[in-house]
């Protein structure tokens, strides 16, 4: 899974760049709730291939798409 950190935004005084950068924010959040539903349908071997725990998925899974 790509992971993206957003560090300390800027600060927005624009209304153009407050929604610009609400825009990012929710395609983030959308991404990481695709990424965590695809990581939910994946087969046992699959998350063996990745080397990845069954807990650690149902870890990952169960976070609210906010939550990094």
């Amino acid at each position: 899974m790509t992971e993206i950190t957003l560090i300390h935004a800027p600060a927005v005084t624009t209304p153009g760049a407050v929604l610009s950068r609400l825009a990012d924010i929710v395609a983030l959040w959308r991404r990481r709730s695709r990424e965590r539903q695809l990581l939910a349908q994946m087969s046992a071997r699959e998350r063996a291939d990745l080397g990845v725990a069954a807990t650690e998925v149902e870890i990952e899974v169960a976070k609210p798409f906010w939550r990094q």
